[in-house]
């Protein structure tokens, strides 16, 4: 649809944000984090794996096999 509709697509080099903006930063991930504590906001695990079974982890991630995150636990 953006290139149907001629539009311009702008990101933002997110590291170099975080570097000139600290407390516009901290006051982001302060709202984020409180939206997971209060459950408005819930990350999606696929699968917990430990953390000798990264190969396999990795595998499943580059053949397209996990919706959501992959957890590694030590």
């Amino acid at each position: 649809l953006t290139l149907v509709k001629e539009f311009s697509v702008v990101g933002v080099f997110w590291g170099n944000w975080t570097r000139r903006e600290p407390q516009a930063f901290a006051e982001n991930m302060r709202e984020l984090f409180a939206w997971c504590a209060d459950g408005t906001v819930r990350v999606a695990i696929d699968e917990v794996l430990p953390l000798g079974q990264a190969p396999a982890a990795l595998r499943k991630v580059l053949g397209r096999e996990v919706r959501g995150k992959l957890v590694l636990e030590p």
